[in-house]
């Protein structure tokens, strides 16, 4: 029992130090790109930008963007305007269907968690593909998928793409999924009706926003 709990905790080590960089990049986050700000507003509002009335005294200031940003009260849970700015949009409906339902808990208020807490769920999913695509190319090598996997998560790349609060790395995720199924059916004898549905779902799961809208 005490070397199965050891073996789980050295597996785990590598997934809380990647979600302890994501938390605090995120925590450290100062300032935000447009994209970043579209997310919420796509998500929560019946447009795409900020909606201001001429010669209307906004107080506090910052209220005009917080009705874009924010769900308002009476427009919780309410996914048709999520589906209308995807199909005017380019993006999966999906990414944005979960932001609002972790936004329309808390009406009225913006908080960087909200996306951020979709991202450090994706990214970690990812890497456990990542982990297991690693596996099966360095056949087994526990000491070297650690050091590939500590590699990965330290990049730039990743991590800008694992703080960087759009759908991006849901999308990563997908992929990564999709590479781990074609290289474990590539080395392994699978049934291929079996391998073709999974294909498939993984595929629909990707691809969402086409098939939605």
């Amino acid at each position: 029992m005490k070397k199965l709990t050891k073996t789980i905790i050295k597996k785990l080590i590598i997934y809380v130090v990647f979600a302890l960089l994501i938390i605090s990049l995120l925590s450290f986050k100062k300032n935000f790109h447009i994209d970043e700000m579209f997310s919420y507003g796509l998500a929560n509002s019946n447009g795409f930008g900020v909606n201001i009335a001429p010669g209307f005294r906004y107080e506090p200031a910052s209220s005009a963007w917080n009705d874009y940003l924010a769900v308002q009260i009476g427009e919780r849970f309410q996914y048709n305007a999520v589906w209308k700015n995807q199909a005017n949009d380019t993006h999966p409906p999906f990414y944005y269907a979960i932001l609002h339902t972790i936004c329309s808990f808390f009406p009225d208020k913006f908080s960087i968690w909200f996306a951020g807490i979709i991202n450090i769920f994706f990214a970690l999913a990812m890497l456990y593909f990542f982990r297991k695509t690693a596996s099966i190319l360095l056949h087994g090598n526990a000491f070297l998928v650690n050091i590939v996997s500590l590699a990965f998560i330290t990049s730039t790349g990743v991590l800008s793409t694992a703080t960087f609060l759009r759908m991006y790395i849901m999308a990563m995720f997908w992929v990564m999924l999709l590479s781990y199924l074609f290289v474990s059916a590539a080395t392994k004898e699978t049934r291929k009706w079996k391998f073709y549905a999974i294909i498939a779902a993984v595929a629909w799961g990707g691809g969402i926003n086409t098939l939605l809208l």
